[in-house]
């Protein structure tokens, strides 16, 4: 009982804006607007478990339940980009291929990981052609003002999105003038989901 005082005693001093929670929940499967950080696990029909009700992770069948590399992926994230989620920078995902639907798709899957992708209009399209992907982040060097090059948040997209960053002076495409990292998809995405 003593080592519980002591640990609650030593707790009471560390700020609460450094302290972050996690969760694996199912949110996800209902799309955008719902989904939160952890959305790694579905619901599959029960008859396949006897009726009762199972969580599987992301990637799991009723044949093959030990699929565990989203919910891998989000630890690595959790524990060795931690800042990520306290920068919590705005991603808006903008479409210029003539893939239908790939950017929501893609932000729902940053979205599961934590990346803050706003409800409303954080997934666009442009007529505009790129051959390749592109990030662009707003950051205004002389005046310290946006998204510096080294913030967690752009260390940690590297991972999924394996493309030049280059900063800007203003957002391309994003509708409000706030600092925004713009991911533009190219005819050459290639997102590793490590699955």
């Amino acid at each position: 009982m003593g080592q519980l005082a002591s640990l609650a005693l030593f707790g009471k001093d560390i700020p609460t804006d450094n302290i972050l929670a996690f969760n694996l929940n199912d949110s996800c499967f209902q799309g955008l607007a719902y989904c939160q950080r952890g959305g790694f696990l579905y619901t599959p029909v029960r008859e396949f478990f006897g009726g009762a009700s199972v969580l599987l992770p992301d990637g799991a069948t009723p044949d093959h339940i030990g699929s565990y590399a989203s919910t891998s992926k989000f630890a690595n994230i959790i524990f060795n980009y931690p800042e990520m989620f306290l920068e919590n920078f705005e991603i808006n995902v903008i479409n210029s291929t003539k893939t239908p639907g790939i950017a929501g798709d893609i932000a729902l899957y940053l979205k599961k990981f934590g990346f803050n992708i706003p409800e409303k209009n954080s997934v666009s399209s442009t007529k505009d052609i790129y051959d390749k992907t592109q990030v662009f982040t707003l950051w205004d060097e002389e005046n310290k003002i946006g998204i510096p090059p080294t913030s967690k948040t752009l260390e940690a997209l590297s991972l999924f999105v394996f493309a030049p960053q280059q900063t800007v002076s203003v957002n391309k495409y994003s509708k409000s003038p706030s600092p925004k990292i713009e991911v533009v998809l190219g005819k050459n995405y290639k997102m590793v989901t490590g699955e």
